[in-house]
């Protein structure tokens, strides 16, 4: 038996040689096939390198180049999963790429001597490395194999250099504090000085957890010992953040000094789609370039970031580039040109006068006019405000500042429409911009500028001077005040500050012989609502006619006295800021009886001009705005009994016989004759009336004070003839029950007297 074991071994080596080949096939297609010492040929290895790199590689002793892996086959059968379309399905698509990605690298070394091109940077999630070439052998090895693509550059980059947020109609502070909620926006730049009061701030990233806007950082370039070297990242950052509150910043570092190299940049790209999940990383912003100019698209195999920018997009990520700042009439740098990226022009935001920017000026400014320095193209994917934008307390001025802004929409919309696909995210982006003509090129370039107001819409009466009229009569209306704001200069309504206000108008009847009162209320609200009555024609300008707070889970209601054909303005809002759905019924009460028109009819069975306490006064004329208090200038709805005699006075002294009766039915409620109890003139009105039931001079009322019937301390008998008040008196006891009393007491006596007595030894 021990003689087969070698044999044992043998075998059990060459069922791994043959499964591991079978996992290589299934990984990387074709290129599993071909032989690992099979090179290219010289000429076709050379046109995988530009000539200016050749140059440079002869010129220079070591150089650090990127090298662009053949993933064509892996990259297909790794597509194939995305068709689910869902997260699980870019996540197994992902997985499959990198185990691909990390064959083929493997197999690419293997055709090179020992020590041939030394690996400086690994990046796992893409099929690129970067590595040194010291001489042109050395380079030609690498550029035989066959599993290489290209061999790029590592370019350097450079910087891509408020009022912003009101022309993309970023919606108001409070609504827009949960815009991005639960993303993340990756900066990759000079790094983010997270101590400012932009970022939370923070004693470090990611603490504290309940203010820092800052969860992690990293430097990919040389160490600079600088949270921000020039204050350039902090912009970037904090413009992301002021579209989208609710985001938080991962603070990548791939500058030293004024520039970047592509390995770098490359690098912090490769971290974000490795952790992307970790974080929910929603855009990848890049204010940076090369400077040259592409008049097409860079989609071609000498641009290192094509796999970056394309993988990212595979995993849910959108990167956005700015444009340049060459004044490139016809083409962007790069990685603005890639295909997939989200290249980013600058406007002005405002008319700031003529400005100069180095070798480029501006003649005059306005909003929405492209900047002198803005790079355009055909492929250019739109525009957003550049200039001049003031953010975590620095000014800056380029297309590196719009970039941003777009960067942080991304982020928006991928908090709202989390299902969404970076394609369909970038659609709602595109169809909601405002079309914007730059007339610079000899032909002009048409694209949209980032707006947000279709996306995140306010409601259509969110101003003052977009109040919605109201029918004369009655009605109800609900609405979302999500996005709703409160503007420059709007009172503060019923006492509080609130802040996402929406306006109605409603006109009075005309007839000036009419009593008109309008009732409102916001009955059907999800909030705690303000509401407000106003004269005025500007929001500035307004005269308080009535207001009401609502009491905590309940509507806020009020009524007002209006004078015929004037036009007020009403106001919801929420209490506090709250912001959801509201509801205002309004009904239009002609006889001022504290009920609606809308409730009453000419055949209704009570009295349109109600008298609820039969004191000869209606309702409404004693509760003007029928809140049920006795406010200034009103009449006591609860003084019907004045002389406490149990009837009401209207009753008494006959007045109701002076009010009108609107429904023709004959005398109001509560006030027909037959129940009237002259006691004394009834006609007079001069005197409270009070019956004296007992005939002995005083009224009723007089004697028994609380009408409850019983003859009380204090009070006389209603019912006798005496008029004598009631005064304490000593209690006599029946003889019967003296007797029964003294016999009780004998007993006890007698019981205490046959009782042992103790006493102490």
């Amino acid at each position: 038996m021990t003689s087969l074991l070698p044999l044992l071994r043998v075998t059990r080596l060459v069922s791994r040689m043959l499964l591991g080949a079978s996992l290589i096939c299934a990984s990387i297609g074709g290129h599993a096939a071909e032989p690992p010492a099979r090179e290219e040929s010289l000429e076709r290895a050379r046109a995988k390198v530009t000539d200016v790199l050749w140059r440079r590689v002869e010129r220079e002793r070591v150089l650090t180049v990127l090298v662009q892996f053949r993933t064509a086959e892996i990259d297909a059968l790794a597509d194939l999963r995305l068709g689910r379309g869902d997260r699980s399905a870019r996540e197994d698509s992902q997985r499959q790429r990198v185990t691909g990605y990390r064959e083929i690298k493997r197999l690419a070394r293997t055709g090179l001597l020992r020590g041939d091109a030394p690996l400086v940077r690994e990046y796992t999630q893409l099929p690129m490395s970067a590595v040194k070439i010291r001489n042109i052998a050395e380079l030609t090895r690498l550029l035989r194999r066959p599993e290489i693509e290209a061999v790029h550059e590592d370019v350097l980059m450079h910087h891509a250099l408020t009022q912003s947020l009101a022309l993309i109609h970023r919606p108001p502070a409070g609504a827009a504090a949960q815009l991005g909620a639960g993303t993340t926006v990756a900066v990759l730049d000079t790094g983010v000085d997270y101590t400012r009061p932009a970022f939370g701030p923070c004693d470090t990233p990611g603490i504290p957890a309940t203010s820092c806007k800052v969860a992690f950082a990293q430097d990919f370039a040389t160490q600079d010992n600088t949270l921000d070297a020039d204050g350039h990242g902090s912009s970037v950052a904090a413009i992301a953040l002021g579209v989208a509150p609710g985001t938080r910043i991962i603070a990548l570092d791939v500058f030293d000094g004024d520039t970047a190299r592509s390995s770098d940049v490359i690098a912090a790209m490769d971290w974000a789609i490795a952790n992307r999940s970790t974080w929910n990383i929603a855009a990848m912003n890049l204010s940076l370039g090369d400077g040259v100019k592409r008049t097409s698209p860079c989609g071609g195999p000498f641009n290192p970031y094509r796999s970056a920018i394309n993988n990212a997009i595979n995993v849910g990520i959108i990167s956005v580039v700015a444009a340049g700042n060459e004044a490139f009439l016809d083409g962007l740098s790069s990685p603005a040109c890639t295909p997939g990226a989200l290249s980013v022009g600058a406007v002005y935001d405002s008319d700031m006068g003529p400005l100069n920017w180095s070798i480029y000026s501006d003649s005059s400014t306005a909003a929405d006019k492209v900047t002198c320095f803005s790079n355009t193209a055909s492929y250019l994917s739109g525009y957003a405000p550049g200039a001049q934008i003031t953010a975590a307390g620095v000014t800056f001025s380029g297309t590196s500042q719009a970039a941003p802004h777009v960067a942080g929409a991304v982020a928006a919309l991928k908090a709202a429409f989390p299902a969404d696909t970076p394609g369909e995210t970038t659609n709602r982006l595109v169809s909601a911009g405002v079309p914007l003509t730059d007339s610079r090129p000899q032909v002009a370039i048409t694209k949209p500028r980032l707006d947000l107001k279709a996306i995140f819409p306010p409601p259509p009466n969110d101003a003052f001077v977009d109040r919605v009229t109201l029918s004369v009569t009655s009605g109800s209306q609900t609405l979302d005040t999500l996005y709703a704001s409160k503007e420059v200069g709007e009172p503060e309504h019923a006492g509080n500050t609130g802040g996402a206000s929406v306006w109605w108008r409603w006109t009075a009847p005309q007839d000036s012989t009419v009593r008109t009162t309008l009732r409102l209320t916001t009955a059907g609200s999800t909030i705690n609502t303000l509401l407000a009555v106003y004269t005025g024609e500007a929001v500035t300008a307004l005269a308080p006619v009535a207001a009401a707070n609502s009491p905590a889970g309940q509507p806020a209601t009020l009524a007002f006295q209006a004078a015929a054909g004037v036009t007020y303005a009403i106001a919801i809002d929420g209490r506090d800021g709250a912001r959801g759905s509201v509801g205002l019924a309004w009904a239009l009460d002609t006889d001022g009886d504290c009920i609606g028109d809308d409730q009453e009819s000419a055949t209704s069975t009570h009295a349109l001009d109600l008298d609820s306490d039969d004191d000869g006064i209606a309702d409404g004329a004693e509760d003007l705005n029928c809140n049920g208090i006795h406010d200034a200038g009103e009449t006591d709805p609860r003084r019907s009994d004045t002389d406490g005699d149990g009837i009401q006075d209207g009753t008494e002294l006959r007045i109701v016989a002076g009010v009108p009766d609107p429904d023709g039915g004959g005398p109001l409620l509560g006030t027909d004759p037959a129940s009237f109890v002259p006691d004394a003139d009834p006609t007079t009105g001069t005197l409270a009336l009070d019956p004296d039931s007992d005939g002995d001079g005083a009224g009723d009322g007089a004697e028994d004070r609380n009408r409850n019937g019983a003859l009380e301390s204090g009070e006389s008998d209603p019912n006798d003839q005496t008029s004598t008040p009631q005064v304490a008196q000593q209690v006599a006891l029946p003889s019967a029950w003296l007797a029964l009393l003294a016999l009780v007491l004998i007993m006890l006596g007698h019981r205490a007297s046959s009782r042992p007595r103790w006493t102490r030894s």
